[in-house]
């Protein structure tokens, strides 16, 4: 691993108390010590355009805005899927209680989150996938054939379409369906008990003549407990047509059926596993930090619903961002090392980016992609819930691609945000820039901490994310610090 040990000073206007010194052992998340009152204001400004744009659509209660008509103006949705679209701008509903008749003979119950679905189990199979057995079904003949036809249960938590509101939710809506290949979009409001739902139909139709690929979808749309609820039935029509099947087996009866039991489960009832990783830890060989010439520290976030002051938030942690960015330029890293200690067995999952070998490890608890690809989210396999995992992203370093990775998770209504901090952390051999926030949006299932670590090595920055269920704002837990030491960049695993 090569290192220059540098003593760097920077300036606590420019870069609101990144300053740098000392090294070795973890110091209190919540220090914010040596910060001038002018520091701390620069450090005030954090969020982005969009969370601005999202903070003034929630002050004004979901009312339309310049940007929002410009939007309009430049959709090329048709008027009817883009009328849908406006009805759902501000539909949220607490909970939905299954209003289906219950199928004769088996059923088969899909899973995502706090919301469940239901089907008979006849004439369909769970994927073969573990991790998405929970959310997933295939279509099969009587035979037992797999078809090209699956059911899909899809379910977005903390900050997504659920939570915004009037036209920051018609524009997040346009993008999430305005890819180049779908054709023949139809889109109708249906009323499930006194629910409002968005049926919307297209066709995804990519290639030509003997590579032409063609799949049908329905998809179901809701909005319950601050989530999108998306209920997908994709078929593929070429594929089906190649082996001699032409009719779907997703009647508009069974469709109906699985939107009328659509349901959220009793609150009480919901108690997902997490992702606790401190009895994995080899306390006895934990290893101390190596890295001299960073201070670390912890700035609180200033929150605010006033969409100036969320502009001038974004403003000052792209400050803290730069400065970090400066600082790994000084310390030259071009390599990091696993310097991590689990007991228990483990593995360790590869990826590369722009010719730069990355690695991390985990407990096998949490190897839900059974040896699959880094970039991921990793589940606990105790319950494969959605909503609890670790996430692990790269790219390379130019641009904003610092400013994307902070605000990729933490661009945020901000009326459903509890707390937040950023700054500086050492583990190990690696400085990582970090912010931390607790999301209320999720309630009353729970509110969503999430704890999100960024390296930057040579010219490539690395995120690991750790979300799951809190009810205050804490710093990485004694496992989630050994899963980042673990993390490799062209260095040596264990």
């Amino acid at each position: 691993m090569k290192m220059r040990q540098k003593t760097v000073l920077l300036s606590l206007s420019l870069a609101a108390a990144l300053a740098v010194s000392g090294c070795g052992g973890k110091k209190d998340a919540s220090k914010s010590g040596n910060q001038s009152t002018a520091a701390k204001a620069e450090t005030s400004e954090a969020l982005s355009s969009e969370a601005a744009k999202a903070g003034s659509s929630a002050s004004a209660s979901g009312g339309t805005t310049a940007a929002s008509k410009a939007s309009e103006e430049d959709s090329k949705f048709p008027t009817e899927v883009r009328a849908a679209f406006t009805e759902l701008r501000d539909v949220n509903y607490d909970e939905k209680k299954s209003s289906a008749k219950k199928p004769e003979g088996e059923v088969l119950t899909l899973t995502s989150g706090p919301i469940t679905a239901e089907l008979p189990a006849k004439g369909f199979q769970r994927s073969n996938d573990p991790e998405q057995a929970n959310y997933e079904v295939w279509a099969v003949t009587e035979d037992g054939q797999g078809r090209a036809a699956t059911i899909t249960l899809e379910v977005t938590a903390g900050q997504g379409p659920g939570v915004r509101r009037g036209a920051d939710r018609v524009r997040s809506l346009e993008i999430g369906y305005s890819y180049q290949d779908y054709t023949d979009m139809k889109a109708k409001v249906i009323n499930v008990g006194k629910q409002k739902w968005l049926r919307l139909s297209y066709r995804s139709d990519r290639g030509k003549e003997k590579s032409r690929v063609v799949r049908d979808f329905v998809d179901y749309i809701g909005f319950l407990a601050n989530r999108e609820v998306v209920l997908r039935f994709e078929y593929g029509t070429t594929a089906e047509e190649y082996r001699g099947r032409t009719e779907s087996p997703f009647t508009e009866e069974l469709m109906e059926q699985m939107v009328n039991s659509i349901a959220t489960v009793p609150v009480k009832e919901y108690n997902p596993a997490g992702i606790d990783l401190n009895p994995y830890v080899d306390k006895a060989n934990v290893k101390p930090n190596t890295v001299t010439g960073v201070e670390e520290f912890m700035q609180p976030v200033p929150l605010s619903l006033d969409a100036g002051e969320l502009k001038k938030m974004r403003k000052g942690v792209r400050v803290l961002g730069d400065a970090y960015l400066q600082k790994m330029k000084e310390l030259d890293l071009s390599a990091v090392d696993d310097c991590s200690s689990f007991s228990g067995e483990t593995v360790v999952l590869h990826g590369n980016e722009d010719n730069e070998s990355i690695s991390i490890r985990l407990p096998v608890q949490f190897n839900s992609s059974q040896n699959g690809p880094l970039y991921h989210r990793h589940l606990n396999v105790a319950d494969y819930n959605t909503e609890s995992y670790i996430e692990v992203t790269t790219e390379v370093n130019s641009g904003n691609a610092l400013e994307r990775s902070i605000f990729s998770a933490n661009a945020y209504i901000s009326q459903f945000v509890e707390a937040e901090q950023v700054g500086v952390q050492i583990y190990g051999d690696k400085p990582f820039f970090v912010t931390l926030q607790l999301d209320k949006s999720t309630e009353p299932f729970g509110k969503l901490l999430k704890k999100k670590a960024i390296l930057c090595v040579h010219n490539t920055l690395v995120t690991v994310e750790f979300v799951g269920r809190g009810e205050e704002l804490t710093s990485f837990t004694e496992g989630e610090i050994e899963v980042l030491k673990s993390l490799a960049v062209n260095g040596t695993g264990e």
